[in-house]
């Protein structure tokens, strides 16, 4: 695989997101998206990884504004599953369940991830969390 291909940079991103180093998280965003903090996120996927990037990286106020954005366009099954890591990390969690659930119906999200991801462990402790396993068969 090219280490500079997309898919590359993206694996780079949630491997180091999963391990929940904020800066780390930043930087491999940045370098996902080729992106600075002062340029306009490129796509809504873009638009939400950055929202949960600044929501895991002490930049809430950058995160808020971003899924503030993001709530007021048409669904978009492609970043249910990341606008609802966003708003879990923030501690939002009823946005992150509604979001995770829409993401759960519109199958936008790969089962292997869900059920052990610790970008999921804010909302892991909620009976919510259990329903949606149930749901999916992973209980």
């Amino acid at each position: 695989m090219d280490p500079d291909s997309g898919l590359s940079r993206a694996l780079r991103f949630y491997c180091r997101a999963e391990g929940r180093d904020p800066v780390a998280s930043r930087t491999a965003l940045h370098e996902m998206l080729g992106a600075t903090d002062s340029s306009p996120p490129e796509s809504r996927v873009g638009r939400s990884v950055r929202a949960f990037c600044y929501a895991i990286g002490a930049e809430p106020e950058k995160a808020v504004e971003l899924l503030e954005e993001e709530e007021r366009l048409p669904e978009a099954p492609q970043v249910a599953w990341t606008i609802a890591l966003a708003y879990g990390a923030l501690g939002d969690l009823d946005p992150a369940f509604r979001w995770l659930t829409k993401a759960v119906e519109s199958h936008a999200l790969e089962l292997k991830w869900f059920r052990y991801s610790a970008l999921l462990e804010p909302m892991r402790n909620d009976p919510r969390f259990g329903e949606i396993l149930r749901k999916m068969n992973l209980d």
